[in-house]
């Protein structure tokens, strides 16, 4: 199965500009599963709480068990986000490690241009159920 890129074409108008240059190192890479459950964060919070100005220099990155299942780029313009995370579908032994029913994902801003991981704190994460389940984080 391919890597998960991310298409920013859509996603962008004549105003915005997002740096393509900067590509992600590859341990946050993922495989797309058909076993997904989405997480929903209000970024001006985030900004708030962490005191960071988010740009297309930022991600919202997902991990299960060490390994990287999901991320979403982050812009100035986008208040609420959604992060997918991908479960353990058992389509092959790259996905052995991704998020399982009962088990909470873990979540962490990523800087790229700086290579910066910041943890998110006072952030309250469901546990990955089923598929296609849609999360509110709450702060």
């Amino acid at each position: 199965m391919p890597k998960h890129t991310t298409n920013t074409t859509n996603l962008t108008t004549e105003s915005e500009q997002f740096d393509r240059s900067l590509s992600l190192p590859n341990e946050i890479n993922f495989i797309q599963t058909a076993t997904q459950n989405f997480y929903f964060f209000d970024l001006g919070k985030l900004e708030r709480l962490h005191n960071i100005n988010f740009n297309s220099n930022y991600y919202i990155i997902a991990e299960c068990n060490r390994t990287t299942v999901g991320y979403r780029q982050l812009d100035d313009k986008t208040q609420i986000i959604d992060v997918p995370v991908m479960g353990n579908d058992n389509s092959s032994d790259d996905v052995q490690n991704y998020c399982s029913n009962g088990q909470t994902p873990s979540f962490y801003i990523y800087d790229n241009k700086n290579s910066i991981k910041y943890d998110l704190t006072g952030v309250i994460i469901d546990a990955f159920l089923g598929t296609n389940t849609i999360y509110n984080v709450n702060f």
